[in-house]
Parts: C-alpha cells; sequence; structure tokens
C-alpha cells in the first residue's frame, strides 16, 4: 500500500460523508492558510490597531466602525465599551465619549452629507439611542417642533400687508444641515388693515444644541398655503415684526418633515437613509427625505410583505437596495418617494443571523438556517454544503458545530477582497462555546477556519484590512482591536492544525477482491517548522509523531509505525507546535506506506 497525502487546494470541506470529499481538502482546519499553493501553513498573525495599542479597556470592544470623512487621512473611528460609544478622530487626535446609553451590541453606521452641510455626518442607531456625528459634535436626529404658538398682534399701518385675515407658524432649523421640524401650531387669525404689519410674541428657544435659527411662515391674504416670510438667524429672539407684501412670498412649508421612527439598522442608499428594525412594525421600512437625513415624513415608509416575515437587514448589491427577510428577500425599485415599492425575488431562504449579511462582489452573503448562502440579486444558493457539521446539531471531538441558541445576537458577516469573513458561536462536544471566524474564498470557493474568539468584525473596505475585538494574549484582562491575520510576526499566538479526510487503505488483491485490512509500516513528511502528527486508525488513535525544526534535509527520512498498525481507513490529525510563523510552518505532503 502507498498513499501520498499532499497538494492541499480545495479548503475545509468537513463532510458528513468524508468519502465525497475531494482528496486536496482537509476534514477540519484551523488557522491555516492555503496562500501557499498546495501547502498548508499557518495563518498570518494579528497586529494592535494603532490607537487602540494605548488603550486599557477591561472589557470587550463591540461595534467597532471606521470611516474617512472629509480631508486629507480624516478617519473616524467608533467604537462601544460597556455601554458607552466612543469616536476617535484622527485629524484632532481626540477620543471623545459620545455617548453612555448604548443597549445593544450591535450598533448600525451610516454615513450620508446632508444638503446644506460642509461635512458629511455619521448617522448612528442602536435600536434606542439615535445620534447624528460629524467628528467633532453629536446631536440627535432630528428636530422635535416647537411647543408655543405664536401670539400675534397688528399696528395698523406701517407695512405691506393687505386688508384680510393672516395666520402665522413657526419652525426649529438646522441651518448648518438643512434640517427642519415640523411647525408650531398655528396661531389665532388675525385681521390686517391696508399697509399694515404684525408683530410676533412668544417665539420659542430651543434647548435642541442642533437649533440655529428658527423660521417663520404665514398664510396669505384669507388663508390657504403657508409661505416663508422670514428667518430669526439665532436662538434668542423670541419676537419678530412681518411687514412683507404676499407678492414677495414664494417658499412654500413643508408640513410634514417628520422626526425618525426609532430603528436598528441604517443604510445610506443614494442620497437618502433607509431604516428598519422597528419592534412595533418588524416588516416596515422607513426612508427619509432626499438629501434631509434629519426629515422622515409619517408617510415615508414601506411594509415589506406581512408582519410575521420580518425585515432582518437592509444591503446594498450591484446598485441595488435589498430587504434581508426572515423567510425571503425582496428588492426595492422605484426612483423617489412617490414610486418606492418592493417586489419579491425567487430567494427560497431567509435570513437566520441578521448582522451575518455581507455583500460582496458576487452577491449577497448570509447565514440561513442550515447553512451559508449567497444571494445573486434573483435567487440564494447554498455555499456551505462543504462544511455540513458545523451546521449540524452535534459536536464530535474534531468537529464544532454552530450553537443555534446565541448565533442570532453573535454571528458577524463583512467582505474583504473577495473573501466572507464569518464570525460564528461555536459549541464543543463538551458544551463549551467559542466564537470563531470562519472564510469563503468566492474566487477559489473555498473555506477556512481560524482559532480566533473575537467580539466584532469590521472590514476596511478601502484599505483592505480586516479588525476584530479581542482580548489582549496576556491574560491581563485588558481588550483591544487587532488588524487580523495581516503580519507575519505579530502580539497573538497562531495553533494551525489539520486533519485529512478518511482514506481507504484497505489493498486490492491480484483477483480485484478487496483484502481484510491495510499494514501501516512506515511514512515520512514534506514541512518545515515542528509538527504533531496523530494518526486514527478506523477512528482510534494508534501512533503520534512529534516533528522539531523539520527543513529540506528531513524531508526524506522515515519513521516506523508501531507493530500491528492496521485497518481499514486512515485519518490523520496534522498539529504545529512551538510558536508557529507563517514563513517558517509549512506542511507540504504526507507519504505513507
Amino acid at each position: 500500500m502507498g498513499l501520498i497525502i499532499g497538494s492541499f487546494s480545495d479548503g475545509w470541506q468537513n463532510k458528513a460523508r468524508p468519502e465525497l470529499m475531494k482528496d486536496s481538502a482537509v476534514f477540519m482546519c484551523r488557522d491555516c492558510s492555503m496562500d501557499e499553493l498546495g501547502s498548508l501553513t499557518c495563518r498570518q498573525k494579528h497586529s494592535e490597531e494603532t490607537f487602540f495599542s494605548t488603550q486599557t479597556n477591561t472589557s470587550e470592544i463591540e461595534s467597532y466602525c471606521q470611516l474617512d470623512i472629509e480631508g486629507v487621512d480624516h478617519k473616524l473611528i467608533y467604537y462601544v465599551v460597556g455601554s458607552t460609544l466612543y469616536r476617535w478622530n484622527s485629524f484632532t487626535g481626540a477620543s471623545t465619549a459620545i455617548s453612555t446609553a448604548v443597549t445593544k451590541s450591535h450598533v448600525s453606521y451610516a454615513p450620508l452629507k446632508p444638503v446644506l452641510s460642509d461635512t458629511t455626518f455619521v448617522f448612528i442607531t442602536d435600536g434606542v439611542t439615535m445620534l447624528c456625528d460629524n467628528g467633532t459634535s453629536t446631536k440627535t436626529w432630528g428636530i422635535d417642533p416647537p411647543e408655543n404658538l405664536p401670539l400675534v398682534s397688528m399696528a395698523g399701518s406701517g407695512g405691506s400687508l393687505s386688508a384680510g385675515d393672516y395666520s402665522y407658524r413657526y419652525t426649529f432649523y438646522d441651518h448648518n444641515t438643512g434640517s427642519e421640524s415640523d411647525p408650531s401650531v398655528a396661531s389665532a387669525t388675525t385681521t390686517a388693515a391696508a399697509d399694515d404689519e404684525a408683530t410676533l410674541t412668544n417665539i420659542e428657544v430651543s434647548s435642541d444644541s442642533r437649533v440655529t435659527r428658527r423660521r417663520i411662515y404665514r398664510t396669505l391674504v384669507g388663508g390657504g398655503s403657508w409661505y416663508l416670510v422670514a428667518s430669526l438667524n439665532d436662538n434668542v429672539t423670541t419676537t419678530y415684526t412681518d411687514a412683507t407684501a404676499d407678492a414677495n412670498l414664494t417658499t412654500k412649508l413643508t408640513t410634514d418633515q417628520g422626526i425618525p421612527q426609532t430603528g436598528d439598522i441604517i443604510v445610506s442608499y443614494k442620497d437618502r437613509l433607509f431604516m428598519s428594525g422597528d419592534s412595533n412594525y418588524p416588516n416596515r421600512v422607513y426612508f427619509s427625505m432626499s438629501e434631509k437625513p434629519d426629515n422622515w415624513p409619517s408617510t415615508n415608509y414601506l411594509d415589506v410583505g406581512t408582519s410575521d416575515d420580518s425585515v432582518e437587514n437592509v444591503v446594498e448589491f450591484e446598485g441595488k437596495l435589498y430587504f434581508m427577510q426572515r423567510a425571503t428577500i425582496s428588492g426595492l425599485y422605484g426612483s423617489d418617494a412617490d414610486t418606492f415599492a418592493y417586489h419579491k425575488t425567487r430567494s427560497h431562504v431567509g435570513v437566520w443571523a441578521r448582522w451575518s449579511v455581507a455583500s460582496g462582489p458576487d452577491g449577497i452573503y448570509f447565514l440561513g438556517h442550515d447553512g451559508v448562502y449567497r444571494f445573486d440579486g434573483l435567487k440564494s444558493v447554498r455555499i456551505s454544503e462543504a462544511i455540513d457539521r458545523t451546521f449540524g446539531q452535534i459536536a464530535d471531538t474534531w468537529t464544532e458545530v454552530v450553537d443555534s441558541d446565541t448565533v442570532k445576537s453573535v454571528a458577524r458577516g463583512v467582505f474583504l477582497e473577495g473573501v466572507y469573513y464569518l464570525l460564528l458561536p461555536m459549541k464543543n462536544v463538551d458544551g463549551t462555546v467559542t466564537n470563531r471566524i470562519l472564510s469563503y474564498n468566492a474566487f477559489q470557493q473555498t473555506w477556512l477556519a481560524y482559532d480566533i474568539n473575537c467580539s466584532t468584525l469590521f472590514s476596511d473596505q478601502g484599505r483592505g484590512k480586516l479588525y476584530g475585538g479581542l482580548e489582549k494574549p496576556d491574560d491581563s484582562g485588558k481588550y483591544s482591536v487587532y488588524e487580523l491575520m495581516s503580519a507575519t510576526t505579530g502580539t497573538d499566538t497562531a495553533s494551525p492544525q489539520a486533519t485529512t479526510k478518511s482514506f481507504n487503505i484497505v489493498p486490492q488483491r491480484e483477483d480485484g477482491q478487496s483484502r481484510a485490512v491495510g499494514w501501516l509500516r512506515k511514512f515520512r513528511v514534506d514541512c518545515k517548522g515542528s509538527w504533531t502528527l496523530t494518526f486514527y486508525v478506523d477512528g482510534t488513535s494508534e501512533h503520534s509523531q512529534a516533528l522539531t525544526d523539520q527543513s529540506a534535509s528531513t524531508r526524506y527520512a522515515w519513521y516506523d509505525f508501531g507493530p500491528n498498525t492496521k485497518g481499514r481507513y486512515l485519518q490523520v490529525h496534522i498539529e504545529a507546535t512551538g510558536s508557529p510563523l507563517p514563513e517558517t510552518y509549512v506542511f507540504n505532503e504526507l507519504e505513507v506506506v
């Protein structure tokens, strides 16, 4: 009998029936890379993110988000520690706590530049706390309308009003963004004489820091629509004198500008914000006014399907917006608030873990109830057939399974440079649950697994970096953010290991019939670094061999099995020992005779 195990190129397959696996795949892997064609190598190490290397956080760092805004290398980092949301501004070098009331571990971020703003605002929600931030100042979403109605009296002369009845209203206004509140209650109707002027009092001063002006509106003589009369360019003045003729009024009042409802998913799409996650209306998607992300008219929403098919996430793919639902996927069509509607796709499955959704070059990836799917804009195809046992119910000694009790809240998915990274809570045979990262290379169509216990994932698409929140490796109880799998040296300890498929080692007789068993006599290895090999025959550990400091000079050395090593099926567990580094730990091939 002669068996050569190598040419690893098909990733982690983890089939429930190993005989269906490809010879060039592995049944289980962890902390391995296949960047070196045909070989198993140690994954790249983690390197601590520069800003966080100076921090001493004693709680997990969650909901990490990094955004570039106006300016040269002007970067904002948002992250949550406990219930506090922080923002770090690379331009000012300042780290600021912008909220101490974050109630959920997942926070949604969406950048959008309001029509009158010089800078982009980041809109932030966790389903309770809703903030907009431009890197230096933080406001709440929307502006509540004034509570005071204006009081009006006529002077009898001195102006250009026509004889007849008038009424007034006013709004709160943020001239930096164009955000405007709904109007106050209308004043009592007041009758003017010809060439009269009106005096307004009781104009409210807002306690909202974002209010920079008040805008005053009135009807034309005899009532009807409301038109802009003037703007009080401060948040101090409480009176105004109006002497403007009707002919000079041209700008109509928008009476339903609205403040946003509450949701926990926010997406910037074209010139609007779209939001879902309203617990009272689980299938509802709200949208803001065009270029006015603080203004959400009461009629600006879509009810996507029925209430029992909740919208779990909202994501853009190939210039279109899709609503990832519990049972299916729908898409948005229409060009404006009057024509927006949804259409159902042919996806036969919906999202099981809402934060697993990530948009890639060939589709939207997400975790369904029985594995990972890719939605191509029309239908969904399961792509995790190769790792069935991971999505099973019972773990064995080599393979963990997804913990169904916590996966909906813990799972995180991101896409980076053609690879879908999925953070999953994995349950071992002893019942312990630990977060792991799986990766799927969309071009090679291969899965790998990494021994990384993250609390969050974030991909910086522009810089090509993947970040995760981790506990520091010195067991100090401190937490930091690391650029994952980025350096040949780093601060963490990788533990590459793999298990081959199960190979039939029963030889054929000359008459074509199978012998009862196959005998194992010796083996040799082509590898670099230090590895321990454990040989399982018919599911039982029969031999273990530690190989230290292997190199080209040792690749032809033979090692003997113990006496009477025989059976029908062979499976080999390969594990690196010592302090593996990507460039010095390579496993090419194993030959068994």
